[in-house]
């Protein structure tokens, strides 16, 4: 084997093994493995509406496996001290969650979405898409947040009241509206192949149809900015793609999305080829 060789062998065991190590940030050590599913527990949920459909089964589609649900039924022992009460001012952050739902691009609707709202006192309550309508101020810019690959539902819970204090603390007397958006990208397998990191980057850039279509029910007067860590990242430029007008997989958005509306979008180490931009 080649010198040169050696080196490239030796720098992704390395990488890989630090991935797989504990990690101290601020003294506080973090592992940074994701070979079990976490148990959920959420505070209790609010009964759903009269006429309401809500699916608790999903058809497994090819190129999808089943993932866990961001929240697992209405029977759940209320928990809230398993959320840090935000303490920033109103307006409260929501959570839109595709998990469980199919990851191909040709059934991806934001209305089969899981809507969670988060209130000031730190309670997560179950919340549906008109009433998210409703609470959206015109002309307040929205911003969507995507996480990357590998992030699971409990941590992505905790995460989302840690990023909207930090936001907020920046401009508290700014108004603003932050809806934090989730998809199946926990790691089912304890060692990360090509191909499972692949499958992550598929079902990111299918999540788009999701974000497009809820994109689309926000008041066109409203600013849109999608932020996008990893494969998030690659979800907000699908999506973008997606609303130019473009196709993924030989699917298109048919639908409008706010004539006018002013975009802008995030990228923090954006899973994809810069050649992607031109």
């Amino acid at each position: 084997m080649r010198i040169a060789d050696r080196l490239i062998w030796v720098f992704c065991l390395s990488g890989f093994a630090t991935l797989l190590a504990p990690s101290t940030v601020d003294a506080q050590t973090i592992t940074t493995h994701y070979a079990q599913q976490p148990t959920l527990i959420v505070p209790e949920l609010e009964p759903i509406t009269e006429g309401e459909v809500v699916p608790f089964e999903y058809e497994v589609h090819q190129g999808q496996m089943p993932e866990q649900s961001y929240a697992p039924g209405y029977d759940v022992s209320p928990d809230t001290n398993s959320f840090p009460a935000i303490q920033a001012p109103q307006p409260c952050y929501w959570i839109a969650s595709s998990r469980g739902l199919p990851q191909n691009a040709a059934m991806n609707r934001c209305r089969n979405l899981d809507y969670f709202h988060r209130l000031s006192d730190g309670c997560l309550q179950r919340t549906n898409l008109p009433t998210l309508k409703s609470q959206i101020i015109p002309g307040v810019p929205v911003c969507i947040f995507i996480h990357g690959a590998f992030v699971d539902a409990e941590s992505h819970q905790y995460e989302c009241a840690r990023t909207y204090n930090w936001i907020r603390q920046a401009a508290p007397h700014l108004p603003l509206q932050v809806i934090f958006y989730t998809w199946p990208s926990d790691a089912s397998h304890i060692v990360l192949t090509p191909l499972v990191v692949n499958q992550k980057g598929i079902w990111a850039a299918n999540n788009a149809f999701y974000l497009a279509d809820l994109i689309g029910q926000l008041p066109p007067e409203c600013p849109v900015c999608l932020v996008g860590h990893s494969h998030g990242a690659r979800a907000a430029v699908a999506t973008m793609h997606l609303v130019g007008g473009g196709q993924i997989d030989g699917y298109s958005y048919p639908y409008n999305t706010g004539a006018h509306r002013r975009y802008r979008v995030v990228m923090a180490a954006a899973a994809f080829d810069r050649h992607w931009l031109n």
